[in-house]
């Protein structure tokens, strides 16, 4: 005869059998997370003269809320390149595996991002176009649970981004700014050559594009009225300065139009800028005409502005911006 138990030592009895099967069957399975940690790569600039200095920009997002363990970015060296170093000089990289750049990164806590860029030297013989692709991820056996913390790709990964080569002996410049924030095209102004431009970029790190004259196109059409577009005089100045991004400190463009294209009427004085730009799929036109006023490192205090001055071979303007964009003068 089974003897009755009560309901509590019945209770004590599922328990301790419950607690028997678990420790045959082991721990309990947690289904693997997918790390949201994100890669992008740009190129920078997107378009360059062989010979030039260019750069990729690298982006990884931890948007979880775990650390991302140990990661490491593994971007290959564009062929007919050389690795030239990286920014800033505090990521660690090394180039022991063939062909590769390997960045380690460590942990990247949740909610953080990482942001460096990888620099190459092209030279005549370098093909366009100068291509890498970047593969993202952190140690460990990938699947494993615990999110953001084991050998999981980085999502965007792998990554691909090129830039665009063209003749070196072309009227145009573009690199990576890696010493002289300077980048400038062809700066001897005549009969032959009307207009020559210079940009220095904000910082080292950025590259940085530089292209003027007749076969460079205009962005859009004049919608200013006559009042402006019906004065424009000179070629198209292109600059392209970090991935068309807006600044919040100004940094100067230098356009020197000769005296050939000058039109009747502008002098030093009364010389104005008319700019446009790109930021998204909208074009946005202005002009500037302030006059610069500077203070004791030589920074302008009322930007966006301009400083013109007249030499033997025309006008030279200074005009500090916030955009990338097209310039002409009026």
């Amino acid at each position: 005869m089974i003897p009755k138990r009560s309901p509590r030592a019945l209770l004590a009895l599922w328990f301790a059998v419950a607690l028997v099967l678990s420790a045959v069957a082991g721990p309990a399975l947690t289904a693997a997370a997918t790390p949201q940690v994100f890669l992008t790569v740009v190129a920078s600039p997107p378009e360059a003269s062989q010979g030039a200095m260019v750069g990729f920009t690298i982006t990884v997002d931890n948007r979880g809320n775990s650390t991302s363990s140990q990661s490491s970015v593994d971007a290959t060296i564009p062929n007919g390149t050389t690795y030239a170093g990286v920014y800033p000089s505090s990521t660690s990289c090394s180039t022991a595996t063939a062909g590769h750049v390997v960045c380690t990164l460590g942990g990247i806590p949740g909610r953080t991002s990482v942001t460096f860029a990888l620099a190459f030297q092209t030279d005549a013989n370098t093909q366009s176009p100068v291509s890498t692709t970047v593969i993202g991820q952190t140690t460990g056996t990938p699947g494993d649970p615990g999110g953001n913390s084991h050998g999981d790709q980085f999502i965007g990964s792998p990554a691909t981004s090129s830039i665009t080569l063209t003749a070196s002996s072309g009227d145009f410049n573009g690199r990576f700014v890696t010493g002289d924030l300077f980048v400038q095209d062809n700066q001897s102004v005549g009969s032959s050559n009307l207009q020559a431009t210079k940009v220095k970029a904000p910082g080292i790190g950025i590259g940085v594009s530089v292209k003027d004259g007749p076969g460079v196109p205009d962005l859009g059409a004049c919608g200013l009225g006559p009042s402006v577009c019906g004065l424009l005089f000179g070629q198209n100045s292109s600059i392209y300065v970090a991935g068309n991004t807006s600044f919040t400190t100004a940094f100067p463009v230098t356009v020197t139009f000769s005296k050939f294209e000058i039109t009747g009427g502008i002098n030093e004085t009364n010389i104005a800028i008319y700019h446009t730009w790109t930021d998204g799929t909208s074009i946005f036109e202005e002009t500037i005409s302030r006059r610069c006023t500077y203070d004791t490192l030589g920074a302008p205090t009322n930007a966006q502005c301009l400083t013109a001055t007249k030499s033997s071979i025309g006008i030279t303007v200074v005009v500090w911006l916030f955009h990338n964009g097209n310039l002409h003068g009026f």
